[in-house]
């Protein structure tokens, strides 16, 4: 199955691949949902008690996972919370949304990985 090339650098995806392998790349992949998935949660309480040093250690965590398997617009989504909360931004429910959607898409692409390979 094609990955959309917009959310996979397929030159981090290639180069994992052959460092560690494709068996221990699915192993990687499997965590990084699992990963996300908590971390995640654990922004969602954060933002939802206006936790702002935890709101950006979270999405802090969140846009280096993504990056380090090739998510670069999940990853750099992340990292514009990220710089927007230390510079003092308001962090808005919308923002979290929009958020949440490149996540899910990027979490997708993920699934498929593991289903095509």
């Amino acid at each position: 199955m094609a990955v959309p090339e917009e959310l996979l650098d397929q030159v981090v995806l290639l180069d994992l691949e052959k460092q560690i392998g494709r068996v221990n790349l699915h192993k990687v992949f499997t965590t990084v949902i699992t990963e996300v998935a908590q971390r995640w949660e654990e922004l969602l309480l954060a933002e939802s008690s206006g936790d702002k040093s935890a709101m950006q250690r979270h999405v802090h965590s969140l846009s280096s996972i993504f990056r380090s398997v090739g998510l670069m617009p999940a990853g750099e989504a992340c990292l514009s919370v990220e710089l927007q909360l230390r510079a003092g931004v308001e962090i808005d429910a919308a923002r979290i949304q929009g958020l949440e959607g490149v996540i899910s898409r990027s979490l997708n692409v993920l699934d498929q990985q593991l289903s095509s390979k």
